[in-house]
């Protein structure tokens, strides 16, 4: 009986402690839309919305990741999300990710799109998708 105390002790260290220290962000869901050879990213804005971070990236190995906590970008309702320049080409799987603060939210919360870039568009995002 102690030989299997022993044992499942450091089981229950490895795990964590269980309650809502160590807990994952909750994500929100954005929409994708395609306008010409642009890629515009919603989602509900809440007042007070902040933007600190941004990954990007398909099933290959070109991803973005950016960290602004200095400078927050401030969503509007209705108004596409900045994706710094990334490049999107045809026929492959892409997932944002951007981080989301607010005063309101007791954590940090993730906008979560994943897309694929259609066939007839090869292209970069228009200038308002660009700001940094």
């Amino acid at each position: 009986m102690i030989r299997k105390s022993v044992m499942l002790f450091p089981l229950f260290l490895l795990a964590g402690c269980p309650g809502p220290g160590d807990r994952l962000p909750d994500k929100v869901p954005a929409q994708v839309t395609f306008s010409g050879n642009n890629v515009c990213i919603t989602y509900p804005v809440t007042p007070g919305d902040n933007i600190t971070s941004v990954q990007i990236g398909s099933e290959q190995d070109d991803f973005v990741y950016e960290v602004f906590n200095d400078k927050p970008v401030h969503p509007a309702d209705d108004q596409c999300l900045p994706v710094f320049g990334y490049h999107f080409k045809a026929n492959k799987n892409y997932t944002v990710y951007y981080g989301l603060n607010n005063k309101e939210y007791d954590f940090q919360k993730l906008i979560h799109a994943a897309f694929v870039f259609p066939d007839n568009r090869s292209a970069n995002t228009d200038k308002k998708n660009q700001q940094k």
